[in-house]
């Protein structure tokens, strides 16, 4: 069964390989659309949920008072939520059996206040993992962003997410691939390479007819500094994805 959520857009940012920024693709989108109208940036990874951290929010923040959960307000037209608002143990991450990953999945779409909310941009697990099946099968995403790097590795993990969206009949679901830290960036805007082992258009995008979406740096300091990691949401790339979808 299929279950339609109406009014509300669903996308899935996925990868097969964890570490490619996933995360940072989701925090990117969802300040891009949030110009347009509210997005619900929902941390779908029970595994390894840091979405509220990166945004500096804490689980504590959920109001469970109201039958209908309203999510984190982060800023004007995002807010959050993650498997952290359900773990006991903020430390011990959420690992969870199939079953409950998908209880989790089902009581987070039914129970979430999601008023004025028009897009819901989905952090998922790294892998193939069951939530990604589940949610591919039962909820019929409206797109699928898919964020590799260009490490031969990450490209050939990357192949074998395509190969079971095409499994699912979802191929024309795929707004596109993403390549993160396609390059290192300093803050003086310098540029360097940091991979060279694979190519991202050619393996990936032109063989199965995918639209190449562009390329985020990895945000460095040359002195050894801490960067300011904020640098890479003001990007244009994500406007550009936001007007794809």
């Amino acid at each position: 069964m299929v279950i339609l959520l109406f009014g509300k857009q669903y996308i899935c940012v996925a990868s097969n390989k964890g570490g490619v920024g996933k995360t940072v693709v989701s925090i990117g989108l969802a300040e891009a659309l949030s110009k347009k109208r509210g997005v619900l940036l929902l941390d779908l990874d029970v595994h390894g949920p840091d979405v509220l951290a990166r945004l500096g929010l804490s689980p504590s923040l959920v109001d469970w008072s109201q039958s209908k959960v309203r999510p984190i307000y982060y800023k004007p037209n995002i807010w959050a939520f993650s498997a952290d608002c359900l773990a006991d143990d903020q430390a011990s991450g959420y690992l969870a059996r199939d079953d409950e990953k998908r209880a989790y999945i089902r009581s987070t779409m039914s129970q979430l206040d999601m008023h004025g909310i028009k897009y819901v941009v989905c952090d998922m697990p790294a892998g193939t993992d069951s939530v990604l099946s589940f949610w591919l099968r039962d909820r019929a995403p409206d797109n699928i962003v898919i964020v590799t790097n260009p490490e031969r590795t990450s490209v050939l993990d990357t192949e074998k997410l395509v190969n079971l969206l095409v499994h699912y009949n979802l191929i024309d679901k795929i707004t596109g691939v993403v390549e993160n830290m396609a390059y290192v960036m300093g803050p003086d805007g310098l540029r360097g390479r940091r991979f060279n082992n694979a190519n991202v258009r050619l393996e990936v995008c032109e063989q199965y007819g995918i639209k190449y979406l562009g390329e985020i740096p990895e945000v460095v300091s040359w002195d050894g500094s801490m960067p300011d990691a904020n640098r890479i949401y003001e990007l244009p790339i994500f406007a550009a994805i936001a007007e794809v979808l």
